[in-house]
């Protein structure tokens, strides 16, 4: 089957002007932007001065980076995982990093915590303005 390339409508080219457009990116010696990697970093869980990122993988499809960052996630090793998305800008000739999504642990608090929190603040107001009222 041949490779169909995409003009700017959208609309798919004919298996020539694939060929051609394919034989310019070999003459520029860039890939096509279709090469995206999908690279997996995590941040180690240890609070120690020594804690880093590291690669922990890569992926050509997006899903396939996904499933192991979250089974990375999931396995409570790391504080946090990003999926980077890494490819190359023929306009600009560099390669380009983007953050695309990540995994954090957050603390978030609890409903009952801030009920908690709050009958105990208003019971401590109530016994200042008790005292208060007491000794005028």
């Amino acid at each position: 089957m041949p490779a169909l390339g995409f003009d700017k409508k959208t609309t798919p080219l004919s298996s020539d002007k694939a060929k051609s457009q394919e034989k310019s990116w070999a003459h520029h010696n860039c890939p096509p932007l279709t090469q995206i990697e999908y690279n997996i970093y995590s941040y180690n869980n240890d609070d120690s001065p020594r804690a880093c990122w590291q690669k922990c993988g890569s992926a050509d499809h997006p899903d396939s980076a996904i499933v192991h960052a979250e089974s990375l996630f999931s396995s409570g090793q790391f504080k946090k995982i990003e999926v980077k998305q890494r490819y190359f800008d023929a306009r600009t000739k560099r390669n380009i990093d983007e953050t695309w999504r990540v995994f954090e642990k957050t603390r978030r608090t609890s409903p009952s915590t801030l009920i908690l929190g709050f009958a105990f603040a208003s019971a401590v107001i109530a016994f200042a303005i008790t005292y208060v009222m007491a000794a005028a």
